[in-house]
């Protein structure tokens, strides 16, 4: 293999894994967006509820309540499923995210196995061309006694 194969696969894992980490980061805003509807709706309902004073009081009469508690039904509902497709979105992203990462790291492992055995082998070939300097000094400086 050429000399920077691995470190070409490195970057692209690296790059595929960035991918995956804006993708994942897209789903994770809608994610919220939605999670502060909910409880938006929810405060809503709940001051609502406990201001059931004076001008109130007559919209139940004529059953304004119902029509309030019937949309804010509807509206959690739409809610709750557009947050549930969200989350199946995002399990899949998120596996998508772990095999990237997992490529990431098994790369950036090879490279790293590569350049050491690389650095082993070049320390090797330099002890064994002292060695063979160090022999024939030795041998010209035996032959010249």
């Amino acid at each position: 293999m050429r000399d920077g194969f691995f470190e070409d696969l490195s970057h692209l894992a690296d790059a595929r894994f960035r991918a995956e980490q804006l993708r994942i980061q897209a789903i994770l805003a809608e994610e919220t967006r939605i999670r502060a509807s909910i409880t938006q709706l929810q405060e809503r309902q709940r001051r609502a509820r406990a201001a059931a004073t004076g001008e109130l009081q007559a919209q139940r009469s004529f059953g304004g309540d119902a029509l309030w508690e019937g949309w804010v039904s509807r509206m959690m509902r739409d809610l709750q499923t557009r947050l549930a497709q969200v989350l199946v979105r995002k399990s899949a992203l998120m596996r998508d995210l772990a095999h990237a990462h997992g490529k990431l790291v098994a790369a950036e492992d090879l490279q790293q196995k590569v350049r050491k055995s690389r650095q082993g082998a070049r320390q090797k070939s330099r002890n064994e061309a002292l060695q063979s300097l160090f022999i024939l000094q030795k041998g010209e400086a035996d032959k010249n006694r």
